[in-house]
């Protein structure tokens, strides 16, 4: 089972405003921004959909995703975000953002920022976060929060792209800007790491060439479920139905893995836990 997780900035932010013919009535993207354009996998971005006609990435400037966690992300915690949008040619900015899982779904959940700049939506079972009633012209940084999901769903893949507009009323001259990020879950390395009493693991030797020993350290009868995953999020093995109780020690083969990077996840239902190692 993959678990990356998409945190995309979306481009479909026509921060122009049209006039409705027939109805007369002035509406604006920088307002808010319509969901399902955030340019993720699946949807739709605002060079795509026909309201910014421009090829993305070919004007001067960019946009930057921002996160507090530089060292991986912690099940349940908040981290600060910032969205950068560098445009010397642009008086006015937007922005949507969607985290998605390797399946798709929405994970972890975004927290508006208290300066009423942004703003959450949901459609689809996907959660959003965009700017608000972005004024002309306006800043061009937003910053908001991002709460990490309640369980270590392996690397996390960012996809952004943002809107710098020249303010002119109309979506030409307008540029549209993409970037990517990788969140990795936080890393423990060793049995030291693991911050609990009732429960510890260690994956030995590190590096490991073709075979891993598997020790757990439990105070009470647990089944779990190993999870060898590489730096994109593909699951490359998986073993289930471990049972300890006290200690267990095992090993696994990995002979069939290319050499590499990888992901060990430990998981029961309800504690999970990455450790990083490397494959000769």
């Amino acid at each position: 089972m993959k678990k990356i997780i998409y945190l995309t900035l979306s481009c479909v932010i026509a921060l122009s405003i049209y006039q409705i013919q027939k109805t007369s009535v002035a509406h604006s993207y920088a307002s808010i921004p319509p969901p399902l354009n955030s340019g993720a996998p699946g949807q739709s971005s605002c060079n795509a959909n026909g309201c910014h006609a421009v090829t993305p990435n070919s004007a001067s400037g960019n946009v930057q995703i921002v996160s507090a966690a530089t060292d991986g992300y912690a099940s349940n915690k908040t981290y600060a975000m910032n969205i950068n949008i560098s445009d010397n040619t642009a008086q006015r900015f937007g922005f949507q953002m969607v985290a998605l899982d390797g399946e798709g779904n929405s994970s972890g959940s975004f927290i508006a920022g208290s300066d009423n700049k942004t703003a959450l939506q949901t459609q689809a079972g996907l959660q959003f976060i965009n700017h608000k009633n972005t004024p002309n012209p306006s800043a061009s940084t937003f910053s908001f929060q991002w709460l990490a999901p309640g369980t270590d769903t392996g690397p996390i893949t960012f996809y952004a792209a943002a809107n710098a507009a020249n303010g002119n009323g109309s979506s030409t001259g307008d540029h549209i800007y993409t970037n990517s990020l990788v969140l990795q879950p936080k890393i423990y390395t060793g049995i030291n790491n693991i911050n609990t009493t009732q429960l510890a693991w260690q994956v030995s030797p590190n590096p490991i060439t073709d075979f891993l020993q598997l020790d757990i350290y439990t105070a009470s009868s647990k089944n779990f479920t190993l999870k060898m995953v590489d730096l994109q999020g593909k699951l490359i093995q998986e073993w289930r139905n471990i049972k300890a109780n006290n200690h267990f020690s095992e090993k696994f083969s990995v002979q069939e893995a290319p050499a590499g990077i990888y992901f060990l996840q430990l998981s029961n239902g309800k504690f999970a836990q990455t450790q990083k190692v490397v494959k000769f």
